[in-house]
């Protein structure tokens, strides 16, 4: 039979010295304050995104063609912003998600 015991390293504290190092993960090298915010503005900042493009074009046709807004269809809703979105030009907004 087989007995293990682990004893505890023990540094003396005041003889070790603490160096930054960088890691060799080279994703963790995107991560800084500068890099999230250009990922921000390319995700989010100049351009429309498509649920916003989708629910803006059902607007202007409607508007265009002097159709009532009472009701819109929003097939595959995902997360919901799109119907979200498009909630604020039509009265009412129905949504579907598929699953498998």
């Amino acid at each position: 039979m087989f007995v293990f015991t682990e004893k505890s390293l023990c540094f003396p504290q005041d003889k070790l010295l603490r160096t930054l190092v960088l890691s060799t993960n080279i994703h963790y090298h995107f991560e800084s304050a500068n890099a999230l915010k250009g990922i921000i503005e390319l995700e989010f900042g100049y351009r429309k995104s498509f649920p916003v493009q989708v629910a803006d074009l059902c607007r202007d046709l409607v508007k265009n063609n002097g159709i009532a807004p009472r009701s819109g269809l929003w097939i595959g809703a995902g997360s919901g912003r799109g119907p979200l979105i498009m909630s604020k030009s039509f009265n009412q907004v129905r949504a579907q998600i598929f699953f498998k």
